[in-house]
């Protein structure tokens, strides 16, 4: 109970219990992979009640673990397809910028003609 309700920064008052927060047997030495932890009857105490508040308060955890996990990728999705939007409006500016240097206009834009041709001037002519 101790461990339950203690925050996990804060110190236990007994070193079997920090071994067993830890996830070690509670003896020091023991280099046991695995333990059992049995309930024994206690007046005034239903286990089952304690057991489904526990697998719904792990559960509950769980599923906000998993939506922070979630609500982070999409943060992170968000941002590079950003960066990549930010990226290709820049390098679009840029050569924008390039062509109207190099030809004095937009693009796709004709720049009017000057002169005029009079078509009859430019017929084939025979020669002598």
């Amino acid at each position: 109970m101790s461990i339950a309700v203690t925050d996990e920064e804060a110190k236990l008052p007994h070193p079997k219990l920090e071994r067993l927060r830890l996830g070690y047997c509670a003896r020091d030495g023991c280099e046991s992979d695995y333990y059992t932890i049995s309930f024994e009857e206690c007046p005034g105490v239903d286990w089952g009640i304690v057991a489904e508040q526990a697998r719904q308060l792990v559960t509950a955890t769980e599923t906000a673990t998993k939506e922070q996990a979630r609500r982070t990728a999409i943060r992170r999705r968000y941002q590079a397809i950003m960066r990549v939007v930010l990226g290709l409006i820049i390098v679009g500016s840029l050569l924008l910028c390039r062509f109207v240097l190099s030809h004095g206009r937009l693009p796709f834009v004709k720049k009017p003609a000057k002169y005029q041709v009079d078509p009859a001037s430019t017929r084939h002519r025979t020669l002598p």
